[in-house]
């Protein structure tokens, strides 16, 4: 993968985790607030709201999109924490990324030093050398 492919589609995610991180964000703030405890109790599973670590309200079947609501909030904070994370590590990397990789040091080379060096790299003609044998 060429230095400007890596940086193009390390851009793009970048893009992407802004976008959802905004998504996440605003679908959080509109969430119930608290958590959702689950329990098995003699083998059936109960809800409950917690606020504070505190449990609040047993919910009932009555309650089940409070339920789903909770657990999704949950869920969606955790994506949120990955995201956050992922975003900042990727625009660290673009940040510091060298402005010569060494794949394109034997680029850069003058036609007499090219015929005294060869590459350590494998150009694209032995990739298609190799591919087509």
């Amino acid at each position: 993968m060429s230095k400007t492919e890596l940086l193009t589609y390390a851009n793009s995610r970048i893009s992407y985790l802004k976008d959802l991180v905004s998504v996440l964000e605003k679908r959080i703030d509109k969430a119930p607030e608290g958590r959702i405890k689950i329990s098995k109790i003699r083998g059936n599973t109960c809800c409950y709201l917690t606020i504070d670590g505190k449990e609040i309200q047993y919910l009932n079947k009555n309650n089940l999109n409070t339920a789903k609501r909770l657990a999704q909030k949950r869920y969606e904070q955790s994506t949120l924490k990955a995201a956050k994370y992922e975003l900042m590590y990727l625009q660290e990397f673009v940040n510091n990324y060298p402005p010569q990789c060494a794949e394109d040091i034997y680029d850069s080379l003058s036609e007499t030093r090219k015929e005294l060096a060869h590459t350590v790299f494998k150009t694209i003609d032995d990739y298609i050398n190799e591919w087509q044998n």
